[in-house]
């Protein structure tokens, strides 16, 4: 029996697009030319089901990277851009477990807007997200 078009396959949750996949084909004068390819489904045959196990903000937006301290290499900002599950699974399925969102109701109303706005940010969680900090017991 062939497979369907439409049939959908499993994809490992932290699968993306190898990084590095163009590194050096540029001068380094010119890496500020280079594209950041977050994800391809170019060779993907099949709708991509994504499963993940603790959702979370950066795992289902994605993160901007910062490269270690003291590293020699300094790499464009655009390219330290890492997509999270929810452009991972972009034309397939994504799974989470409700209560992951239903926990954090600040991931839940962002994943709503995202998911209403068929648009993605990949950008720190923003400040107004951001749990506060618990307070201290020194008053007490």
């Amino acid at each position: 029996m062939g497979k369907s078009a439409d049939a959908p396959v499993a994809v490992a949750p932290d699968s993306s697009v190898p990084r590095g996949r163009f590194k050096n084909d540029l001068p380094d004068h010119l890496r500020i030319y280079d594209i950041n390819i977050l994800v391809d489904h170019q060779d993907t045959t099949e709708n991509p089901i994504l499963v993940e196990q603790y959702a979370d903000y950066p795992k289902l937006f994605g993160v901007v990277e910062t490269p270690p301290e003291g590293s020699s290499e300094q790499p464009p900002p655009f390219m330290m851009v890492r997509p999270g599950s929810l452009l991972k699974a972009s034309g397939g399925y994504l799974v989470v477990r409700a209560e992951d969102l239903l926990r954090d109701e600040d991931l839940y109303v962002a994943v709503k807007r995202a998911l209403l706005e068929e648009a993605v940010e990949i950008r720190p969680r923003p400040v107004h997200l951001a749990k506060p900090a618990r307070p201290s017991n020194q008053n007490r």
